[in-house]
């Protein structure tokens, strides 16, 4: 899982950009921590060992208590990239030696009590984890978006159905910011609103006409964010623009297609 997560930060080094770009993420998008335990040396020292021998450092670390899904464990951030992307999520054992059970992607986690909350107030914690949908391109907007993930029997996994007025909320503050975005943050805004209405049910296509018109734009960047739209609303229409974008003329464009059709 850690070479993984080393494997996707190589790519973003490989785009050659010497400047790390922060993206400014709205304070209001992410929920209150609850029962969350504030950052402690041991949480930190416990995801340093789990990650021993690979060029990944820690970033932030909490411990966080047991509930009704989950035994108590840390959730560190963690980043391969050397450039403090913090673009990874571990879930680590805290008895015995610590064990990565699980690694999450995510985007610039620097202070993990952030993602933990427990939504619905049913007494167990979510993880609200902020998560790129476009591929990082330096000077380019990047668009992410609140995921929800609920835990259960060791491993957390996204529940959208679950969280639909939470997911539908989201969609219509993203919507609201188009209003005001310039050209080009314009296009992950409105890939945001689309991804949030897909994983709220409310459009399983949301974005499919954006990326129709994407796929044919001169600028690669734009062809490579309808790869990333086709590649998720996986439909026939689609798996059939991807086909299309494998013989791109941006090496790039064509090897994320080619990737895309491969893991569906």
């Amino acid at each position: 899982m850690i070479s993984d997560l080393k494997l996707r930060s190589a790519a973003v080094i490989a785009f050659g950009l010497l400047v790390c770009v922060v993206i400014p993420v709205n304070a209001a998008l992410w929920p209150a921590v609850q029962g969350v335990q504030a950052t402690l040396p041991d949480a930190k020292s416990i995801a340093t060992e789990a990650i021993a021998g690979t060029d990944t450092t820690v970033c932030d670390a909490v411990i966080v208590p047991a509930d009704r899904s989950s035994e108590k464990h840390v959730l560190a951030s963690v980043d391969g990239s050397g450039r403090r992307f913090c673009n990874g999520l571990l879930r680590i054992t805290v008895t015995g030696r610590p064990t990565v059970l699980q690694t999450i992607d995510t985007w610039q986690v620097e202070r993990v009590a952030d993602v933990v909350s427990d939504l619905d107030q049913d007494g167990t914690n979510e993880l609200v984890i902020p998560t790129a949908i476009s591929d990082y391109e330096g000077a380019n907007c990047i668009a992410v978006v609140p995921m929800v993930y609920t835990c259960a029997s060791g491993k957390c996994a996204v529940a959208p159905t679950r969280f639909r007025d939470f997911y539908v909320r989201k969609a219509s503050e993203a919507a609201r910011r188009l209003a005001g975005g310039t050209p080009e943050s314009t296009v992950c805004t409105t890939m945001e609103r689309d991804k949030l209405l897909r994983l709220a049910g409310s459009n399983p296509r949301a974005g499919f006409d954006a990326a129709s018109q994407w796929m044919n734009h001169p600028s690669p960047s734009l062809r490579r964010k309808a790869v990333r739209v086709f590649a998720d609303i996986a439909d026939d229409a689609s798996r059939s623009h991807l086909r299309t974008l494998t013989t791109d003329r941006d090496p790039i464009v064509s090897a994320s297609a080619e990737h895309a059709l491969k893991r569906r």
